[in-house]
């Protein structure tokens, strides 16, 4: 068996004798998470294990860098080539879209809580905004792949926010505490991209009911997407049950 590498990124294993392609990997950088080379597979060739476990050897070591890739949980088979190449599992993500009536009973206290619109602020308090939506993303990916650490929170802030709704995105301030509800609005569905705060948990989750009630009055269905590693986004637990979805999972090989 050949192992090749191409120009655009891709890692070949060929049969030296017939020439027939055995197995590919595709390769490809992420500016905004520079430190792993990120990689996916060929399904179609996934069953020769043994092929995808020196391809992805031969590119560890001339690359000399940790290697990323996503898959679905229920993958049996990429999950079980990657745990036998020494992947970890680094992080589950879900998906998933509900509506109005969806939504569990919660069992926070009704505060009376006025949220404002990200459109409402003035320039000094986004300015706030967009240094806590970057220090908590750089904080909460800290584990699977750092942030590029050479970009202004400015910088971090257009790339990650680039569909945000300035109109349908909410924030509440109540002295040295902030939190922030982010939504991109997308052909008139909403997306929520970004949660998090500064401040109580108690009254975080009292923002949250009341960033809902609001949406609900424009949209008919809310899309979010948590990760585990997230414990801004996991507290969506306690308004809808998504553990048993299936999730897509990042693994990480690092050899050091």
């Amino acid at each position: 068996m050949e192992i090749r590498a191409t120009d655009n990124g891709d890692w070949l294993a060929v049969n030296e004798l017939s020439g027939e392609l055995l197995g590919k990997l595709t390769t490809w950088e992420n500016y905004f998470h520079p430190n792993n080379l990120y990689i996916s597979f060929e399904n179609s060739l996934i069953p020769n294990q043994k092929v995808y476990i020196e391809l992805l050897e031969a590119v560890y070591n001339q690359k000399q860098r940790s290697l990323q890739t996503s898959i679905m949980s229920n993958n049996d088979e990429l999950r079980n080539l990657l745990l036998s190449s020494n992947f970890e599992g680094k992080r589950r993500c879900w998906e998933f879209s509900i509506e109005a009536s969806e939504l569990l009973e919660s069992n926070q206290k009704n505060l009376e809580i006025q949220i404002h619109r990200f459109k409402e602020a003035d320039a000094g308090l986004f300015l706030a905004l967009k240094k806590l939506i970057v220090a908590i993303y750089q904080e909460t990916h800290e584990i699977v792949n750092p942030l590029n650490s050479q970009l202004t929170v400015e910088e971090c802030f257009q790339i990650m926010c680039e569909k945000l709704s300035l109109t349908h995105s909410y924030y509440y301030k109540i002295d040295e505490q902030l939190y922030f509800c982010c939504i991109e609005e997308v052909e008139g569905q909403a997306f929520i991209s970004y949660l998090g705060y500064r401040g109580d948990e108690t009254l975080y989750r009292a923002f949250l009911i009341a960033v809902f009630n609001r949406l609900f009055q424009t949209f008919e269905v809310l899309d979010f997407e948590v990760d585990d590693i997230n414990e801004y986004a996991m507290i969506m637990e306690e308004f809808y049950h998504f553990r048993e979805l299936p999730s897509y999972d990042a693994y990480v090989l690092n050899k050091e």
